[in-house]
């Protein structure tokens, strides 16, 4: 992120300088995002553990009573089918 001065063909400076901007925002893009502080996508998990068939139905009673869009209908069915 430095100025470089600019030369005559004899390679002498001619007291003006060149800065390349977009060389030095890349930079600071790629340690911004190195560092964390952009977030393109969010990680979100959920984990139970089920040890038996009252715990697997009570799970789904508990998700049940959740706002819509918790709960993925196929899912359930492919879990109800499975036993």
């Amino acid at each position: 992120m430095q100025a470089v001065a600019v030369m005559d063909a004899e390679g002498n400076p001619i007291g003006e300088y060149r800065y390349n901007g977009a060389v030095a925002n890349k930079s600071l893009e790629l340690l911004g995002r190195h560092l964390g502080m952009f977030t393109d996508k969010q990680e979100i998990t959920q984990g139970i553990t089920l040890h038996s068939e009252d715990n697997f139905l009570s799970h789904i009673l508990r998700r049940l009573e959740q706002p819509p869009n918790v709960i993925d209908q196929q899912f359930l069915e492919r879990k109800l089918l499975e036993g």
